[in-house]
């Protein structure tokens, strides 16, 4: 008889962090910073936010299984997941042959890929891939690419089950296990499901997933450009996502935490969402708009964190939307968009152990390239103003972006003093334009970026 073992193997790291929270809302009166200018005859009124950075211990999950000997796994009578709801949209979406782990897959690792997707669109429990004779390790690296790739199959846990033949030391059969949100698959030792997530509440969330991105493609114009486009879907996960913290906590103590917060679903749909769930929404909005972006895992000031990289015109930046949203409420930040791998090093350590990361060196689509004003120093005019002012116009923002090439006080003070003048250049080709800008008195600042209220 042929010695069949059974694995449970988590597949991932729980990506998380604790104590990440939005900085309480920001006032002149009254600055929630110490470090705050205080207003003088000829200086503009700034507050300093320093957006919250996340502590606490990095989450271990699961690195290694048990083994018992079965003569098979038999596919659960669970009902299957089926969405009644196709998301809807004039957008092309990027190919899921482009996906960026997947590329770097050989051709059986491919194949397998696309079989353990098709079964988990469908929510079968057992693929068998007992004809591609893939070691352990390869199908775990395959696995983590699946889920690395697939935001949408956010219903997919990050741990499976499989059934392996010691003899010929391949695996035979991979065991899917699926959550809906509050409880997940459990398989005993003997290769029974014994506790099952519900499959129509899994269908349910599909559809509800599947309206909600029909509904923010339906408010991203499919002509623009597609740094537009990624701007768009920051600005959107800023204003619409929540940082929940009371899954944060828990992770702290326990990686066994069930939550739609570590998804696309739960950000999108519940509005709540760890930096995976941010990540991930980011990462699926981006592939229906036709841009490739991946996931990035790492850490960042100490504890395990997800943030992503994205590709535009062939060149890859990487950007953090959980970051960029531990500011100010109605505030769109930019200080994690756009990347250079250099840049967001100096606080983030990605890790390409098992997921490729890719190479980010370009400052082409920096926002201080498109939509932030740019003063690299006290003896030069702002750069690209006129580009800058024209966007401004052109949209409904309520901040004024500008990049300061250094953190100089000198700088700090020469920028104020600038905002209090109404930046006289910037005005001069304001009402060349005939545009109805002004700017007030106020502003926030966030690392080397100031927003400046526009009245």
């Amino acid at each position: 008889m042929r010695r069949i073992i059974l694995g449970l193997i988590f597949a991932f790291t729980a990506i998380c962090f604790s104590g990440c929270k939005k900085a309480e809302e920001v006032t002149t009166e009254e600055p929630v910073s110490e470090a705050v200018v205080e207003p003088e005859s000829t200086q503009a009124q700034v507050s300093e936010i320093k957006p919250s950075k996340p502590e606490g211990n990095p989450v271990s999950g699961y690195d290694s299984y048990e083994t018992v000997e079965l003569e098979k796994v038999e596919e659960a009578d669970v009902p299957q997941i089926s969405a009644k709801v196709e998301i809807n949209t004039s957008h092309t979406a990027i190919d899921e042959k482009n996906y960026y782990q997947y590329s770097f897959l050989s051709t059986v690792a491919k194949q397998v890929y696309q079989v353990i997707c098709e079964s988990a669109k469908s929510g079968n429990t057992v693929v068998d891939l007992s004809t591609y004779r893939c070691t352990a390790d390869v199908i775990n690296n395959i696995y983590q690419a699946v889920i690395a790739d697939n935001p949408q199959l956010f219903y997919l846990t990050k741990g499976y089950v499989y059934t392996y033949d010691s003899r010929k030391q391949t695996v035979q059969n991979v065991v899917l296990i699926y959550t809906d949100g509050s409880i997940e698959d459990k398989y005993d030792e003997k290769g029974n499901l014994v506790v099952a997530a519900d499959r129509s509440k899994i269908s349910g969330q599909i559809s509800e997933f599947n309206n909600r991105v029909s509904e923010i493609l339906g408010n991203i114009p499919a002509g623009v450009t597609a740094v537009e486009k990624e701007k768009l879907i920051y600005d959107y996960i800023q204003d619409t996502v929540t940082y929940d913290k009371n899954t944060a906590a828990l992770l702290s103590n326990s990686s066994n935490v069930v939550s739609h917060s570590f998804g696309a679903y739960g950000a999108a749909c519940k509005n709540l969402a760890v930096c995976e769930g941010y990540a991930e929404l980011l990462q699926y909005l981006c592939y229906c708009v036709g841009i490739n972006v991946t996931s990035v895992s790492g850490t960042a000031s100490g504890g395990s964190h997800m943030w992503n990289a994205i590709q535009l015109d062939s060149k890859w930046y990487m950007l953090d939307a959980t970051w960029d949203d531990s500011a100010q409420d109605g505030l769109h930040c930019y200080q994690y968009f756009n990347l250079t791998e250099s840049e967001m090093s100096k606080d983030h350590n990605a890790d390409s152990t098992n997921l490729h990361v890719p190479s980010c060196t370009s400052t082409e689509h920096a926002p201080y390239r498109y939509f932030a004003l740019y003063i690299e120093s006290t003896e030069a005019p702002p750069v690209n103003y006129e580009a800058v002012i024209d966007y401004l116009a052109e949209t409904d923002e309520s901040y004024l972006c500008v990049y300061a090439g250094n953190q100089s006080s000198d700088l700090q003070d020469y920028i104020s003093k600038q905002i209090y003048s109404d930046f006289s250049n910037l005005q001069r080709y304001i009402r060349q334009k005939g545009y109805s800008i002004s700017f007030d008195s106020r502003y926030y600042m966030v690392g080397n970026y100031y927003y400046i209220l526009l009245k």
